[in-house]
Parts: structure tokens; C-alpha cells; sequence
């Protein structure tokens, strides 16, 4: 008995032991490689959005796109992780708030490369704008009440994804691996604020992403062998037909609408989605219309038109937008906004 009780303490001390001692690696292995390569890792921290891009991040080299294409890369956000943050005071020029997801937080472009520094500087406009990878429509709304009051815009651009369905529904993101980056969130349940988590055990995953880098990697692995072995597509468990699709459009509405509501009245709001088409740019265009919110048509087509004459737009993971894809974004939204009233006189 005595030797089976000391076989099973050695068992768990050397369990305990090579524990730590891979926890301890990995954090070296993060500071290293962070400081060797200008900070390139982009980090998350825990946050009531559910988690937020790191503040006064930086990163200056080389990348390659989706053709192979090498391009200089700058990359800079302030302490509260905005891409770009204009002067809050300023009366020379309008300001725009510009809110989305990855596609906003462009870590894949340079600073002055993005459509929304394009846009602003198309337009002499005061630009503010934040995404954060991953973010659904819901953290977009508690992004603007965080800042609304602090930057007063002139106008505010929302930009939609086709993944905001799958992320602002629990039950679709938690059937979509591709589509959930395995972190606590804010959904909107029944009129109410509501954090969960979209995976399996989720407080062992919640307790992982707060305080361990050994057992967020294990997990991180295990969610990528389950992601290979279902070859699960971008739009899985988006089946426009099925209750649950039908459920995140009537949210995703309500959430746009509470955006519309939070911001004056005076204070048009526009959108546009990254993807367009029959099924996601209708939902969305209808969502926007309802809601009071201007929607941006001809985003897609610009991109479109742009692969049709054989211009890559997209970077190296074949999603996000390269410098093209950014430039004909921007392209659009300009020829868009500088026709609006909004535009037509000084501030």
C-alpha cells in the first residue's frame, strides 16, 4: 500500500514537474520570439468585449501575399488597440468612427495602406477606427459605447463580415470550429447581455486562455486535429434555411439597430460588408435599411472587377485583404461617402 501511495506521488510530482517546466517554456518561448521579431504576436487580453487587441503594438518588416508578392509591413495601434486615432477636438474636419473585425484591424497591411486611412485621407476626415479579430456585431456595439462619448464622430462606419452570423448566435458559433477563435463572449440573448463561451468545457478553456499557456496550446492543437479531421468549410453551420441562420439575422438586426440608437440622430451611420452576394449582402443591406443605417453597395463588385483583371487582393492566408484589396475597398467607400450630404458642407 505504501509503495503504491509513494508510486503514485512520484507519478503526480513528475506530472506537476514537467507541467511547470512546459509552462515555463512556452512563456520564454513567447518574450523571445516577441522581442526577436518587433511584437509581432498578436496577443488578447480578457476583457468585458470578451477580449481586445493589444494596445501600442508594433511591427515593422517584410510580409509575402497570397501571390507571392513581398510587400513592406508597418503596423501600429495605440494604447487601446486603435488602428487609428485622430484628435478628438479637432473642428477643421469631420470625424469618422470606423468599427469591425479583423478586416478593420488589417494586421495583414500598413498603417497609411488600409481603406479606412484611404478613405480618410480621400476625404479629409478625421479617422478614428478599431477592430479586433474575430469580433461580431455585438462588440462592435459595446466598442461604441466605450469610445462614443469620447471621440463625439461626425459619422460612424460599420463594417460587416459574413462570419458576424455565426458569431453573433452561440449555438451557430459553437458548432463552427473555423469560425470561433474558442474565447469568451458577448452575446445577445433575449434582450440581455450574455457571456459564454463556445466550446467544450468552457471553464476549463476560460481558466486556459487566463492563466495558461501550456494548456491553451494543448487545446489550441487538439481544436486544430478536430478542424482537419471535419474539413469543415468558412460558412459551416451557416445553412441560410435553418432556424438558427434565421434566429442570428433577427439578432444581428436588433444589434444594428442599438447602434443606430446609441449614436444621435444627427450622426448618420453607413455600412458595408466584405463579402456580398445574393445571400450575406442582402441579409446585411436589409438589416442596415431597417435599422436607419445608409448601406455601401459596389464593396464587392470592386473587389470582384479587381480579380477579374487579374489584381490579387488578398493576403497570405487567402482571406484578408493585401494592399489591392484594401486600395479597391477604399475606392468604393470613397465614391460612396463623397456623394453623401453629410459630406457636402463644412463641420
Amino acid at each position: 500500500m505504501k509503495n503504491t501511495f509513494l508510486g503514485l506521488l512520484s507519478i503526480a510530482i513528475a506530472f506537476v514537474f514537467l507541467a511547470l517546466v512546459g509552462e515555463a517554456l512556452l512563456r520564454i518561448n513567447h518574450v523571445a520570439r516577441e522581442t526577436l521579431t518587433g511584437n509581432t504576436i498578436l496577443q488578447f487580453e480578457l476583457d468585458v468585449l470578451g477580449w481586445v487587441g493589444t494596445g501600442n503594438y508594433s511591427h515593422a518588416g517584410r510580409a509575402v501575399d497570397a501571390a507571392g508578392d513581398e510587400y513592406d509591413l508597418r503596423v501600429t495601434t495605440d494604447a487601446a488597440g486603435f488602428r487609428a486615432f485622430g484628435d478628438p477636438a479637432v473642428e477643421v474636419r469631420r470625424k469618422i468612427l470606423v468599427l469591425g473585425d479583423s478586416f478593420t484591424h488589417a494586421l495583414q497591411v500598413s498603417d497609411d495602406k488600409t481603406y479606412f486611412s484611404i478613405v480618410g485621407e480621400s476625404l479629409d476626415l478625421e479617422l478614428f477606427a478599431l477592430g479586433v479579430g474575430g469580433y461580431g456585431t455585438m462588440q462592435q456595439y459595446l466598442m461604441l459605447e466605450r469610445y462614443l462619448e469620447e471621440i463625439q464622430p461626425d459619422l460612424v462606419l460599420l463594417q460587416f463580415c459574413p462570419n458576424d452570423f455565426i458569431n453573433n448566435h452561440y449555438e451557430l458559433e459553437l458548432s463552427s470550429p473555423r469560425n470561433n477563435n474558442g474565447m469568451r463572449r458577448p452575446y445577445w440573448i433575449d434582450g440581455e447581455v450574455v457571456y459564454l463561451l463556445p466550446r467544450a468545457m468552457p471553464g476549463l478553456r476560460h481558466f486556459a486562455n487566463a492563466h495558461s499557456r501550456l494548456l491553451y496550446f494543448i487545446l489550441t492543437r487538439l481544436d486544430r486535429v478536430m478542424l482537419q479531421r471535419r474539413g469543415e468549410s468558412p460558412e459551416a453551420g451557416a445553412d441560410l434555411d435553418s432556424p438558427p441562420f434565421r434566429e442570428s439575422v433577427a439578432i444581428t438586426g436588433e444589434l444594428v439597430k442599438k447602434i443606430r440608437g446609441r449614436v444621435p440622430a444627427s450622426v448618420p451611420i453607413y455600412a458595408f460588408s466584405t463579402m456580398g452576394g445574393p445571400a450575406y449582402g442582402e441579409q446585411f443591406r436589409q438589416i442596415a435599411e431597417a435599422a436607419g443605417v445608409s448601406y455601401v453597395e459596389g464593396v464587392s463588385d470592386r473587389l470582384a472587377l479587381a480579380r477579374e483583371n487579374g489584381v490579387n487582393i488578398f493576403a497570405a492566408d487567402g482571406q484578408h485583404w493585401n494592399n489591392a484589396g484594401h486600395a479597391a475597398v477604399a475606392g468604393a467607400l470613397t465614391d460612396y461617402l463623397s456623394r453623401q450630404p453629410a459630406l457636402d458642407v463644412a463641420p
